[in-house]
């Protein structure tokens, strides 16, 4: 029985740090920094040729970010990507 209770103690153990590796291994290729957030984002669609402005409110973790595309249409060339931080990062 004794034996029982260690092998599964060891397996709840090692899952659990696995699980703590792999939630930071996400926030470490991420960042936290809402700029490299939205180069790493698979929403962004857009091609970003230059950020105009970014601000981030830690009491609320929110980040916006103001930048202009390539798009020839003129009110499509700016845009504002919002981002939540979450335990990711």
């Amino acid at each position: 029985m004794k034996k029982l209770i260690m092998i599964v103690m060891s397996l709840f153990f090692l899952f659990a740090v696995m699980t703590v590796v792999i939630e930071y291994n996400k926030k470490a290729a991420f960042g936290t920094d809402i700029e490299e957030a939205l180069y790493h984002s698979d929403k962004n669609t857009y091609s970003i040729q230059k950020i105009l402005h970014k601000e981030m409110f830690a009491e609320e973790k929110y980040g916006y970010i103001l930048f202009l595309t390539d798009d020839p249409r003129p009110y499509d060339s700016i845009v504002l990507a919002e981002f939540e931080k979450t335990i990711v990062g």
